[in-house]
C-alpha cells in the first residue's frame, strides 16, 4: 500500500481578503502587497471578508471550450483547447463593508444602485490543524458578482459570490503561498571520491534526478550550486561542507541522494560513495 497521510489534508479554517484596485498605491503592483511567507498575516490594505459558510467552502470550476478534429478515414486524431475560465465561489455569513461593497460597488449611503459585479483583488487562505495553510492570490482583480442570499428566522443571513478569475501578461492566474509543517525533514549525507582520481566528473541525484556534471576536485560551492540547480531542490535548500576528501551534504527539503562515479578517471579505481547520516 502506497500514499503518505502527510499529504491529505481536511481544512478547520479560511479566510478571504479582498483588495480594491483603488487601494493601489501609485507606481506599485499587487505583488507589493504579497505577504512575504504563508505565515505573514495579511495587512492593509486588505480587507477581511469576514465569517465564511463552511460547509459551502471554496468551489473551483476550470472550464474550457474544446474541438476535436477528425482527418479523413479516422475519425478525431486531436483535440484543441482554447478560452480557459477560472471561476471561485465563497459564502460570507456577515454583513459588513467588505460584503455590502462586494454585493453593489455602485450603492450609496441612501440607495441601492444597479451594479454588475466588484472588482477586486481576492485571497483565499485554508489551514488545517496540522499546522499546513495554503493560499491563494489573484493577480489580477477578479470580477467578483453577487448571486444571492437568503433572510429568514431559521437560517444564518448568507452572502453567496462567484468571482472570475483570470491571467496576467505571464498567464499567471494566482500566486501561490503554502506551509506544510509536515513536509519531510533535512536529510544529511556524507559523499566520498575514493580511488584518487586526476580528471573527469561525476554526478549526484537527488531522487533520481542528477546533477550537471561536477569536476572530481570540485569545491564544495560547486556540489552546492550543481545541487540547488535542481527543481526538486532550489536555491537555498542544500549546504555543502569538503574536508579531507569527504563532502558533508545537508538537503534541507529531504531526498535520497545517490552518485555515479562513472566519468571519473585516473587514480586506481575511481568512485564515489554516498553513507546516509544518523
Amino acid at each position: 500500500m502506497g500514499g503518505s497521510p502527510n499529504n491529505v489534508s481536511l481544512w478547520d479554517e479560511a479566510d478571504v481578503y479582498a483588495l480594491f484596485p483603488e487601494d493601489i498605491e501609485p507606481g506599485k503592483t499587487i505583488d507589493d502587497y504579497f505577504p512575504a511567507s504563508p505565515t505573514e498575516p495579511f495587512a492593509e490594505p486588505w480587507k477581511l471578508v469576514g465569517l465564511l459558510n463552511g460547509d459551502a467552502g471554496f468551489e473551483e470550476t476550470r472550464d474550457r471550450d474544446s474541438a476535436k478534429h477528425p482527418a479523413w478515414g479516422y475519425g478525431p486524431i486531436i483535440q484543441s483547447f482554447k478560452d480557459a475560465e477560472y471561476e471561485r465561489t465563497f459564502t460570507a455569513l456577515e454583513d459588513n463593508p467588505v460584503t455590502q461593497r462586494l454585493k453593489s460597488n455602485n450603492d450609496t449611503a441612501t440607495d441601492v444602485i444597479v451594479s454588475t459585479h466588484t472588482p477586486a483583488f481576492l485571497a483565499f487562505e485554508t489551514r488545517d490543524r496540522r499546522g499546513k495553510a495554503r493560499r491563494r492570490i489573484t493577480w489580477r482583480p477578479a470580477d467578483v458578482v453577487y448571486g444571492g442570499g437568503t433572510e429568514n428566522d431559521s437560517d444564518l443571513d448568507e452572502a453567496e459570490f462567484t468571482a472570475s478569475i483570470y491571467p496576467d501578461d505571464q498567464k499567471r492566474v494566482m500566486h501561490k503561498q503554502d506551509e506544510n509543517k509536515l513536509a519531510p525533514a533535512a536529510a544529511s549525507y556524507s559523499v566520498e571520491v575514493t580511488g584518487t582520481p586526476d580528471g573527469g566528473t561525476f554526478t549526484l541525484s537527488v531522487d533520481g534526478v542528477a546533477t550537471a556534471p561536477i569536476a572530481y576536485n570540485a569545491t564544495s560551492t560547486a556540489v552546492r550550486n550543481a545541487l540547488t540547480a535542481l527543481a526538486s531542490v532550489g536555491a537555498g535548500n542544500a549546504t555543502v561542507s569538503l574536508s579531507t576528501g569527504t563532502y558533508t551534504v545537508v538537503l534541507t527539503k529531504g531526498g535520497v541522494l545517490t552518485a555515479d562515479g562513472s566519468g571519473l578517471t585516473g587514480g586506481s579505481t575511481p568512485s564515489v560513495t554516498v553513507t546516509a547520516a544518523p
